[in-house]
């Protein structure tokens, strides 16, 4: 159990965020090179993640306010513009009023999951529905750019989001089975995955 303790939310959130820290400089060097428009839209979504994970961490410390509202709001618009700089890197049409539009939805449904009726779990639905919504425009929308099978990259960027819908959807289907959760890794069910 001693080495369990190293996995709580705060530790796994600092390493998260460095993760997008480092990947976000990646982007940073690359962008020079090439100077594409599809890299700012990476670059600033990258930018979000990695400060809304920062933001997240700080749960019990800052105010809800910056610890799940805006951490939350900073999480869902950095992935949509990360989709935002995929759909633009394939020269596909974006929808930008759906976006904005599911982007307002979500904040107001998150605002009164915090403040109205407090509940975690309604909040991890409530991120889940939006990001599935979203990757679905993404893989439908990206679709359209697989001209044959041997387009490896474009299969490999397909099918890591359709990865991401399962994981949103099993975070769904944990949220609504199962009571609040406080800890990831101090879950009773997790535990005895583990034990």
């Amino acid at each position: 159990m001693q080495f369990l303790e190293y996995f709580n939310d705060l530790n796994l959130n600092i390493i998260l965020a460095m993760c997008y820290f480092v990947i976000l400089g990646v982007l940073c060097i690359i962008y020079p090179l090439y100077k594409k428009e599809h890299i700012k839209f990476l670059i600033i979504g990258h930018a979000l993640i990695a400060i809304a994970i920062s933001m997240l961490s700080l749960r019990n410390i800052a105010p809800d306010i910056i610890s799940i509202v805006i951490g939350n709001m900073l999480l869902l618009g950095g992935e949509y513009l990360i989709i935002v700089g995929f759909l633009k890197a394939v020269n596909r049409k974006i929808k930008y009023k759906y976006l904005i539009t599911s982007y307002v939805i979500f904040t107001i449904i998150h605002i009164y999951f915090t403040y109205v009726v407090p509940n975690v779990n309604y909040r991890i639905v409530n991120f889940s529905v939006f990001m599935i919504l979203a990757i679905m425009m993404f893989m439908i929308s990206y679709m359209g750019k697989l001209k044959h099978q041997s387009d490896i990259p474009y299969v490999v960027i397909w099918l890591t989001y359709l990865l991401f819908i399962l994981n949103h959807f099993a975070r769904m289907i944990n949220a609504i089975a199962y009571e609040v959760i406080n800890q990831l890794f101090r879950d009773a069910n997790i535990l005895k995955l583990i034990y």
